[in-house]
């Protein structure tokens, strides 16, 4: 497994609210009680800065 690949996937599923149980509708930051935590969008948007876009000649 690429080294970059861990960090990715600890991201998405700390942000990934569950969907059934005793936990529905939550995700695992809420769940630890971190306060505001930033959205995945927002999170990989100052990961991956949108770049802008080129025009072909």
């Amino acid at each position: 497994m690429p080294q970059w690949l861990l960090p990715l996937l600890q991201l998405f599923w700390n942000h990934h609210e569950f969907e059934r149980g005793k936990r529905a509708d939550h995700s695992p930051l809420e769940l630890a009680g971190v306060p505001d935590a930033p959205s995945l969008a927002e999170v990989l948007d100052q990961l991956f800065p949108p770049r802008a876009a080129t025009q072909p000649v």
